[in-house]
């Protein structure tokens, strides 16, 4: 599936068959929980810039999102600090299966015919992103071995058994341009491929980059979708 640069619209619950179409479905409302975390942090003077508070506000728009437009069958509601791993019988002890990404979102994809594949995950790994707040902690370089790292390592296996993911950023400082150079810069030194944008310019709410990752375990490559949200105390159409 090659979604479009522009935000795909949400597709209705009888459209949505394939795992591919639940992948967009669920592209489609994170957007728009997005949106609705922007305009939360606009219209609030004391909104946080915590990681942790700012990713709690946004599984709670997400939620009433899922639940306004209506589920496809089989998929749950998204919650925030699911646990890590596929769930699969007898591998409970594995380490990556103790990690958690912030937002783990459950599918069953109709057309697997593998029935210990049929269970599908769309994973959602959520940083910071601007000027450091201090000398030792680096956002833009926390952004690559905390968040897309995780996505690659054995020691995590985010988005185990799936083609798709997802990295929010929440933009807090500084310019898109310049996070997005320091970004690529950390991404090239650990010998991952660049982050693409989607548009020619940067959105006013939130901007589109894609990336697709090399791993040894199922799926791969893995198409790993990032969103960006503009939480600047100034927020700005565009740099």
């Amino acid at each position: 599936m090659s979604l479009p640069p522009s935000r795909p619209r949400p597709l209705l619950v009888f459209e949505v068959r394939s795992w591919d179409e639940q992948a967009e479905f669920a592209l489609g409302l994170i957007l728009e929980a997005l949106e609705r975390l922007q305009a939360e942090a606009r219209a609030d003077a004391n909104f946080p810039d915590d990681e942790v508070e700012v990713s709690l506000c946004l599984s709670g728009h997400l939620h009433d999102v899922v639940n306004e437009r209506g589920t496809a069958r089989g998929v749950t509601t998204p919650g925030y600090d699911g646990l890590a791993g596929r769930d699969r019988a007898n591998q409970g002890d594995r380490e990556y299966e103790k990690k958690r990404p912030d937002i783990r979102w459950r599918f069953i994809d109709p057309q697997e015919t593998r029935m210990r594949w049929k269970q599908k995950v769309l994973d959602v790994e959520c940083k910071r992103l601007g000027e450091p707040p201090s000398r030792t902690h680096l956002l833009n370089e926390k952004y690559v071995t905390q968040g897309i790292v995780r996505f690659q390592a054995q020691s995590h296996r985010y988005g185990d058994g799936s083609a798709w993911a997802t990295m929010i950023g929440y933009v807090q400082s500084s310019t898109f341009d310049a996070i997005w150079n320091e970004v690529n810069t950390h991404t090239a030194s650990r010998g991952l491929p660049n982050l693409n944008r989607l548009h020619t310019h940067w959105q006013g709410c939130t901007s589109h980059l894609d990336h697709r990752l090399n791993r040894s375990f199922e799926i791969s490559p893995l198409h790993l979708r990032h969103f960006w949200v503009d939480l600047r105390p100034q927020i700005k159409a565009s740099n």
